[in-house]
């Protein structure tokens, strides 16, 4: 970001980068950019410094400073209409005089040697002193050079909202009747900071849960009023202070510190239950919109039901979480996902891709058959309200690209979303005859509804798709507000008559939606392998054209390289590989192999977790292996041990010479030896005895001799030709 003129510079606090030190508003820049001068707004009797710009580029370049819109004086910027008459007198009367000044002489003003001359001149024409010349100076400087600069801050005195300090000696109040009629000698106790304290905390801790406040009174005193605790019988007992306050000293602490009911309402209840079972319902969500479209609201919820593996039906895999998009003004549900992760960035942008695409191509993938009319939801709508969880950062921008402004509810207030959070209860409702559903009154000794489960991820998707359909088509919407033409055209309150209604009256905000730029935007991104094999990406492959055209699986055999891509976690047949900076994705198709068949139509929840139930069996089987490993070796080292002792139990009585120039004559007397052991093995192997004989027929086939003597000749001669080596075969 450039540095501009009157620009907000705030230097970080080492210790907390959240914090300031320090800010300073540049009030000018040299025209060579080689100077900048500014000055400090948390100085009180700052003045204007000047800087190197190089010096100020680097502390923004290594974030040690950064350029900020937090202005301390911009409550200076107000109306003209909200000022009063003394206000507006005060400030053109300082403004006629400093006005045409600054408007001549700013730079001048701003150079510390040039400065004296004009302040001087000014308190010999109007005798103003030199102290209140620097302080409209400086305040005009400090809050940004505009004329409300010099507005005076009447605000500030008086100290209104301040507790005003008390005589330690001097009870305030009036005097208690025990006092006066002598009954006492205690004239009472003043209320300080340190009893009010005291009283605010007991207050908060104990009047809550339907308490009167007399018996929170009491605990109040034994709690937070004790000068020591006193051993009475092995028990020990607090003694409190020997003047305490009045119970009409602590109701006036209350009175004052919660002096409406909503603040009573908060301290004995809490402000979530506050918001949502105390506060006024006097607002519509319909007046946010004017036609489908306008406004979706999305939240997640964890389902109360649990589900099973898809590949391993034997395996309960817990509660899925499930997300709605529901459009406000008609009251559809124009999107869900259902993820077996935690409410996450990528679970939202699955039920927005799934609120913003055709449903048809989407039904058609889990084997439903609908017409377009049975789930007209497609396009992108104008905003969106979110929670403040996973909308909260920079993923929200990727909607920003679409177009799509996100605005996010405040923390624990689901009111805010009443709609999306009733539509949960709703989903609940017509699922809890399933297998598996979570029963909150279920008694000791009931079959465990976890092990009932019986849907997986893919079913509920289907269950889920027929619901929506009869909530959309035939659920009567009772109380809602219909409008003048919707009374004259005599529409009957259901989601899907709203929205036909709304897009036929041309009130639908909805903008055409391109699924490529749609999946660019929402579909999470993954980083994928370039191989021989193909495109790696969760340990599946694939391919896509420009892979191919490009030879990227030749290029791989001399050095893989990484992509990114963008996928769908409720299948695996498709992965986009984003080419042009990100710009462009081109589909990826899964390779028809054994391995990538067998994911076909699977999702890649199960799939990661059957890799990583693999991988686990595979740090188990190395364990294993380890006890096998050492017995094979202890086997092959007794082996090995066992020849060298038998090598070192026969000394050569010849030279090494003569040893290595043996080589060749020993291995062909060995040679012969293994020769005549196969031969023998052969000859003492158990001869099968022989079978019927076989009936007579003239084209009988007689074998031939078997070679015994052939066999015996030859052992013979394998025995004179070890006795005498010299003789050949």
């Amino acid at each position: 970001m450039d540095i501009l003129r009157l620009s907000l510079i705030g230097w970080k606090d080492p210790n907390n980068p959240d914090l300031y030190v320090d800010i300073k508003r540049v009030l000018w820049i040299s025209p060579d950019k080689h100077s900048v001068i500014t000055i400090s707004l948390g100085i009180k009797k700052g003045m204007p410094q000047s800087w190197s710009l190089k010096d100020l580029c680097e502390d923004l370049a290594h974030q040690r400073a950064e350029i900020t819109t937090d202005d301390p004086f911009a409550y200076l910027h107000r109306d003209e209409s909200s000022l009063s008459e003394k206000e507006r007198a005060s400030r053109d009367r300082i403004h006629a005089v400093l006005g045409p000044l600054f408007e001549i002489h700013f730079e001048a003003l701003l150079c510390k040697q040039k400065r004296g001359a004009f302040v001087t001149r000014i308190m010999k024409d109007h005798k103003w002193k030199k102290k209140e010349i620097y302080k409209y100076l400086r305040r005009y400087w400090q809050g940004g050079c505009v004329k409300n600069c010099f507005l005076p801050d009447w605000h500030l005195r008086g100290g209104k909202g301040k507790r005003k300090s008390c005589s330690p000696d001097k009870k305030r109040g009036r005097p208690s009747d025990a006092w006066l009629t002598n009954r006492s000698s205690d004239w009472g106790i003043n209320v300080d900071a340190d009893i009010r304290a005291r009283l605010l905390k007991g207050i908060k801790e104990f009047y809550k849960d339907g308490r009167t406040f007399t018996s929170a009174f009491e605990d109040i005193k034994r709690k937070h009023f004790v000068q020591e605790m006193v051993l009475q019988n092995g028990v020990w007992v607090p003694q409190l202070w020997s003047v305490l306050p009045t119970i009409e000293q602590a109701r006036y602490v209350y009175q004052t510190e919660f002096p409406d009911e909503t603040k009573k309402l908060l301290n004995k209840v809490g402000r979530h239950r506050v918001n949502l079972q105390h506060r006024a319902l006097i607002g519509n969500p319909n007046r946010l919109v004017i036609g489908p479209g306008s406004l979706y609201q999305i939240d997640a919820t964890v389902g109360d039901i649990y589900l099973r593996s898809q590949l391993d039906p034997q395996r309960v895999i817990g509660r899925p979480v499930i997300y709605l998009v529901v459009d406000v003004f008609s009251r559809m549900i124009a999107g869900f996902a259902v993820l077996m992760e935690g409410p996450s960035w990528m679970g939202a942008m699955q039920a927005l891709e799934n609120a913003f695409c055709n449903k048809v191509e989407f039904c058609q993938g889990l084997g439903i058959t609908i017409s377009p009319d049975d789930w007209p939801c497609e396009g992108l709508p104008e905003s969106i309200l979110a929670d403040n969880g996973e909308f909260l950062g920079y993923n929200a921008e990727s909607l920003v690209q679409l177009g799509v402004p996100v605005h996010q509810a405040a923390p624990l207030r689901p009111d805010w979303k009443g709609l999306v959070e009733r539509y949960f209860r709703t989903v609940h409702d017509r699922i809890n005859w399933v297998p598996g559903y979570v029963h909150p009154d279920r008694d000791r000794g009931d079959p465990d509804y976890r092990l009932d489960g019986a849907l997986t991820p893919r079913s509920l998707r289907e269950l889920l798709v027929w619901c929506i359909q009869q909530y959309n088509l035939h659920h009567h919407l009772d109380r809602y507000p219909l409008t003048q033409a919707m009374i004259e055209d005599h529409i009957t309150p259901y989601p899907a008559a709203l929205w036909n209604w709304g897009v036929q009256e041309g009130s639908s905000a909805l903008r055409a939606a391109v699924p490529d730029q749609v999946r660019a935007c929402l579909l999470p991104r993954g980083t994928a392998r370039v191989t021989r094999q193909g495109i790696r990406f969760k340990n599946l492959y694939y391919m896509c054209s420009t892979a191919l055209t490009q030879q990227w699986c030749v290029k791989a055999s001399l050095n893989e390289w990484t992509v990114e891509v963008a996928y769908h976690p409720r299948s695996t047949k498709i992965v986009f590989v984003c080419l042009n900076d990100g710009r462009t994705l081109e589909p990826c198709q899964l390779l028809e192999r054994v391995n990538e068949t067998t994911w076909q139509g699977q999702d890649l929840y199960d799939v990661e977790d059957y890799f990583k139930i693999r991988s686990i069996e595979g740090k188990v089987a190395k364990q294993s292996k380890t006890q096998r490993t050492a017995t094979f070796v202890s086997k092959q080292e007794a082996i090995v041990e066992a020849a060298v002792q038998a090598r070192d139990s026969h000394i050569p009585s010849i030279s090494k010479s003569a040893q290595l120039k043996a080589i060749g004559h020993n291995k062909r007397l060995e040679q012969r030896y293994e020769q005549q052991q196969h031969v023998a093995m052969y000859l003492s192997a158990p001869q099968a005895e022989p079978g019927p004989p076989p009936p007579d027929s003239q084209d009988e086939y007689v074998p031939p001799d078997k070679p015994y003597d052939l066999l015996r000749q030859m052992r013979e001669r394998r025995a004179a030709q070890w006795k005498n080596p010299s003789n050949p075969l």
